[in-house]
């Protein structure tokens, strides 16, 4: 009567399935030995690797629990856009170890977010009007005037149109 061995994991399965490539004299039944697995375990992970169904690394990946992603996405994009930028750039004051070659590069990225997030946010508050145009506009009559300068005068204009 043979007892059942417990079930072994894909990082043993590919460590047979290499030494058996190493060793393809030995028999299966040594090679279970071994590894003190089955033979019929030893036949699994070599028929596995020769699938090409044995993984060859894992990626961790952190879970996000199904309420904070169902509670990110009822947020409008503007918000969603804020709060990602805002956490990226959290973690890149964060971490002190990063290179400065690639600090500069994600620095020079996260300003490109940002300005395009101001550039969402423009059009987000300008909804049925042409924004560059209103933006053209402000900023022929305020030279220099940034993107937040573009929507605060906007929503002074809307609020005194509206009251």
């Amino acid at each position: 009567m043979s007892t059942q061995k417990p079930r072994i994991t894909d990082s043993m399965r590919r460590k047979i399935a290499a030494y058996k490539k190493k060793h393809p004299d030995d028999p299966v039944s040594d090679v279970a030995r071994y590894f003190n697995v089955t033979p019929r375990q030893v036949e699994w992970a070599m028929k596995r690797d020769s699938d090409g169904k044995l993984k060859t690394n894992k990626t961790s990946r952190t879970r996000q629990p199904v309420e904070r992603i169902s509670a990110a996405l009822t947020h409008d994009t503007d918000t969603l856009l804020t709060e990602q930028h805002r956490y990226a750039l959290a973690q890149l004051t964060a971490d002190k170890n990063i290179p400065v070659h690639e600090r500069v590069k994600l620095l020079a990225d996260l300003t490109f977010i940002r300005k395009t997030l101001q550039q969402v946010m423009l059009q987000g508050h300008m909804r049925g009007v042409d924004a560059e145009i209103l933006a053209a506009v402000v900023r022929m009559h305020v030279p220099g005037a940034s993107d937040d300068d573009v929507i605060k005068i906007y929503m002074e204009a809307k609020a005194s149109i509206t009251t």
